[in-house]
């Protein structure tokens, strides 16, 4: 008997990749800007945008988890082994989905990859972005099939 992976297609999560150490600016993630702290822009076009079933920061730093779940944004604890200075993010995006499976036993269709420090992304950026691929084909953006997951989820596996 083979597990199977349910997939959820017409489902897209953002993922927001926010860890705590930072060589060059510590904390950077948290850094105020305008008043408020730098992942906080991204955030807010996240939920603004209305494109996601769910968002959700994957983090190492307390902080930074408070701050995402004060503005209403679900929280995937990140090892410390997935924290590191050359960490790919696809490591990191794996985690998650698998995080996510443990959970529910589903995965989403469709990751939206949301960087921390880009403040001036916008709602109707995403909006444009995400909804042409829901439910649909997909040229611009990463959809995910069920084979592409196993492949990338038994490679990640492998790894540790």
């Amino acid at each position: 008997m083979t597990n199977s992976i349910l997939i959820d297609e017409d489902t897209a999560i953002g993922l927001i990749p926010a860890r705590g150490g930072s060589k060059s600016i510590p904390l950077k993630n948290l850094a105020p800007v305008g008043g408020k702290p730098l992942i906080r822009f991204v955030i807010d076009a996240a939920l603004g945008s209305r494109s996601f079933v769910k968002t959700y920061c994957s983090t190492d730093h307390d902080h930074i988890a408070r701050t995402c779940l004060e503005a209403g944004v679900e929280i995937i604890e990140r090892p410390a082994e997935l924290g590191l200075d050359d960490t790919p993010v696809t490591a990191v995006i794996l985690h998650a989905l698998e995080t996510l499976r443990q959970h529910s036993g589903r995965m989403p269709g469709m990751v939206a990859l949301l960087q921390p420090t880009s403040p001036f992304l916008l709602p109707s950026q995403i909006h444009e972005c995400i909804t042409p691929h829901i439910g649909g084909s997909t040229v611009d953006a990463w959809r995910l099939t069920e084979s592409l997951v196993i492949d990338m989820a038994l490679g990640y596996l492998r790894s540790l």
